[in-house]
Parts: C-alpha cells; sequence; structure tokens
C-alpha cells in the first residue's frame, strides 16, 4: 500500500495527481500542498503530457485545509513560531500561487469528485477546466463556523462561476450542498451515477484527445484571460488568438512581414537592419548620440579636404572610398557566388567556409538530401573543431535537411534566410532541430 500523501502517475499524454490521506478525507495538510504544488509544476514543464486528472483516494475527494496544523502555519523554516500573521500570509500566498498554476496549466484538466469537495478541496475544482462529480457528492465552504475565511478561490473564483449573491449563501452560511446544485449553478460541469465516475472520466479524455490541441490552449487561454477583463479586451484576445489559429494550421505567410528575415539580418548585421536602424536611431531625438558627429559637421569636413588637396593628388570624398570599397567587395562577392554553379560546388566548398572557433564542444552530424537538378546526398560530420564532408547516407546523422537544389544554394549563398527557408517548408528538418540550427553558426554563408 502508497502512503505517499501525494501520488503522482504519468501514462503516456496523462498524468493523475491523487490525494491519499483517505483516513482524515484527503484533508491538505502542510506536507500534502506542498507536494501538490510540486507536482503542478513538474506537469507544467512536460510537454508530453496533455491531460490531468485530479482525484481523491478512498470515496472522497477532498475536505480542505487540515484545520488542525493551522496553529503551525506561522512557524519560520527551521519549526519555530515567529512569523505569526506573516506566516499566515505566506501559506495562503502559496495556495493562490497553486491554484493560479493549476487554471493556467496548458492541459486540460479533469477534477473527478466523489464524497466531500468542501474548502480547499472545493477551490482545487474551481481551478480546473472540467469537474464530473457523483452523485452522492457534496460540496460548500464550512470554514466560517471555525472562525475563518477562504484564501484562495471560495470568495474569488466562486463568484465569478455563480455570481456574488450564491457565494455569499455558500460562504456565510456553511451549509453543504448536494452536487447537482453544483451543476445547476454552473460550477461543476456533470454528475454521474456513484459507480460511472472513472468511466465518464475516460468518455470525456476520448474526446478531448480527438480535438485539434493547439486549439484547445488557446481557447483555455483566452477564455481564462477574457474572463477576468473588459469586453473589447476580451475580443483583443481573440483576435490574436484568431491570427494564431491561421497560421498554426498553414496561413501563415504575410506578404509585406519580414517572414523571418528581420531576426536573421539582425544577427548577420545586413543590410535591412542597417537600413532600419540609420532611419529610426535618431529620428525626432532632436539630439545626435554622444560620440557621434552630425551629418552638417560630416559635410564641413569634408568641404575642407576638398578645399586643402595634397600638394600631388587630390584625395576623394570619404564616401567616395565607400562606394568604391562596396562596389569592390560586391563584385567579389559576385564574382563568388558566379563561380558556384552546382550543389556540389557548395559541399566541396562548406570545409573551407567552416568557422573552427565558432565549433567548440559541437559535436553533429548533418545530412543533406538535395532533390532537383544537380541534387544529392551529402553528410557533414562536425567534431573536435572539424568539418569532414562525405558523399552519400550517414547512418546516425544528428538530423536531416531536405531542399530543392536550387532553394539550397540560394540559402547557403545568403539569399534565402534560412528562418524563411524552413517557415516556408522550402526546408524540412527531421530529428534535431536545434542542432540543425547551428549551421548558420558554423559557416560563413558567403564563402560556401
Amino acid at each position: 500500500m502508497d502512503n505517499r500523501p501525494l501520488i503522482l502517475k504519468r501514462n503516456g499524454d496523462l498524468a493523475h495527481i491523487i490525494l491519499n490521506r483517505p483516513a482524515v478525507h484527503n484533508a491538505l495538510s502542510i506536507e500534502l500542498s506542498d507536494m501538490l504544488m510540486e507536482a503542478i509544476q513538474t506537469i507544467r514543464k512536460s510537454t508530453d503530457i496533455k491531460f490531468v486528472v485530479l482525484k481523491g483516494a478512498g470515496n472522497t475527494f477532498c475536505a480542505g485545509d487540515d484545520i488542525k496544523e493551522m496553529l503551525h502555519w506561522g512557524n519560520d523554516e527551521h519549526g519555530n513560531s515567529t512569523q505569526g500573521a506573516n506566516g499566515v500570509l505566506r501559506r495562503v500566498r502559496n495556495y493562490q500561487d497553486m491554484a493560479n498554476s493549476l487554471e493556467e496549466l496548458d492541459k486540460m484538466t479533469i477534477c473527478a469528485v466523489d464524497g466531500i469537495a468542501v474548502g480547499g478541496g472545493l477551490e482545487i475544482t474551481m481551478a480546473c477546466d472540467f469537474v464530473i462529480a457523483t452523485e452522492r457528492a457534496i460540496w460548500g465552504m464550512p470554514e466560517v463556523d471555525s472562525g475563518i475565511t477562504p484564501g484562495w478561490g471560495g470568495t474569488t473564483r466562486m463568484s465569478r462561476y455563480i455570481g456574488k449573491r450564491r457565494t455569499k449563501e455558500i460562504n456565510i452560511i456553511g451549509a453543504l450542498m448536494p452536487a447537482q446544485r453544483a451543476v445547476e449553478w454552473g460550477l461543476w460541469n456533470r454528475v454521474v451515477s456513484n459507480h460511472r465516475l472513472d468511466e465518464e472520466v475516460e468518455a470525456l479524455l476520448e474526446v478531448l484527445r480527438s480535438k485539434n490541441q493547439q486549439a484547445c490552449r488557446q481557447l483555455k487561454y483566452i477564455i481564462n484571460r477574457g474572463c477576468e477583463t473588459d469586453l473589447y479586451t476580451a475580443q483583443g484576445f481573440e483576435m490574436l488568438s484568431g491570427g494564431l489559429s491561421a497560421a498554426v494550421n498553414g496561413f501563415w505567410q504575410v506578404e509585406d512581414a519580414d517572414q523571418g528575415s528581420g531576426v536573421v539580418d539582425f544577427s548577420q548585421k545586413g543590410e535591412l537592419w542597417k537600413k532600419r536602424r540609420q532611419l529610426a536611431k535618431n529620428f525626432w531625438t532632436d539630439a545626435p548620440i554622444p560620440s557621434q558627429t552630425t551629418s552638417s559637421q560630416r559635410n564641413s569636413e569634408k568641404v575642407e579636404q576638398l578645399k586643402e588637396p595634397a600638394e600631388d593628388t587630390v584625395p576623394a570624398p570619404a564616401s567616395a572610398d565607400k562606394k568604391a570599397i562596396s562596389t569592390a567587395a560586391a563584385e567579389d562577392a559576385a564574382e563568388s557566388q558566379a563561380a558556384i554553379v552546382s550543389v556540389t560546388d557548395i559541399f566541396e566548398h562548406m570545409p573551407a567556409a567552416f568557422i573552427a572557433d565558432a565549433a567548440q564542444g559541437v559535436d553533429v552530424i548533418f545530412q543533406f538530401c538535395i532533390s532537383g537538378k544537380d541534387g544529392a546526398d551529402w553528410y557533414c560530420i562536425i567534431k573536435n573543431c572539424r568539418c569532414t564532408m562525405e558523399k552519400g547516407i550517414h547512418d546516425t546523422p544528428s538530423c536531416k535537411l531536405k531542399m530543392e537544389s536550387v532553394d539550397f544554394v540560394s540559402m547557403m549563398t545568403g539569399r534565402l534566410p534560412p528562418i524563411q527557408a524552413f517557415t516556408s517548408g522550402k526546408l524540412q528538418i527531421e530529428g534535431d532541430v536545434l542542432k540543425a540550427q547551428l549551421i548558420q553558426k558554423l559557416f560563413q554563408r558567403d564563402q560556401v
């Protein structure tokens, strides 16, 4: 028999959280509460888990906070009673963080309620997406008769579900209500016969698994956020979610957007980024940036240079020098790219374009599968700051990159940003996508 206060079970895309103190109706001791917080954070970090079911051991869900332990809420971390009211504030804040974290999970959460769900137990149900209860389940907020008030949802979330008047009734009177009343008032979703609770949970999971999970995540987010704000702000969440839905379903391209080239250009300090920064950095600042000369000062300097030429030669303006250098560089780059006419040429040039200093600690094998004219299969081994290119198929590549030959040439010569190639579908990556991104770091594309 497992005597842990909380049991966390994982099975594929599903996690079960079981409150396991049946002898005291699964009351939330300090230990159990801390374990519940840890379980929620563990689930939050997982991308494999899509669904969470919370339930109580035995024929009960949760009787709320263990009131007998509340006398210790003022203890410090050494077990000494030094914190008083501040200790209670800290404990309540922790509970609020726990409920908020549960509510904000990007998973679908189902609360399976049997028996008692009162106080903190009821507050847990209000932080879940779906609540299914048995006919014998009862619920309420009886704290008032112990001289205390709820701390993490009993007045706040409840009033948002069932309204101010009924929330006052539940909290001030302290009655224990039947499960069907919770469904009628919109607090819970469904009541089933006592022996069908697990069956109904499985049926709901089957329906949820059939959905587009990204759409479910977005719906959960905008509903949770929208309920806490005004109509127009909530409609803004809906609008943005609509755009995200279109993007993840394939309609991502916007004609006058960067398609990712702005980010790539920033990392490479390319012409697009330079142009935008040059236009914007001093716009409406009404003052030059410190340590920089103004355009009028630069023009004056050029005029003085023209007025006082050297004895034998007249120096060209600085701008002309820069233009000449830029033109020469562009011609060299054009000649270099013109010399590359095939996929094979690119692969043969890659060792020369390899940046050894950027390969410290890198151990990776890139498999290139290039189709179309001049297409071929090559693999590249990066190890010990060395680059080796071989023609053929490697047995265990870190990642596989598939492209048409014309797109591959454009990407490797700098004309097609890698992000744009990937997001447009021209570049398909199998395996470790993060390692595939190392290509941009390891090779100087204008030298391949």
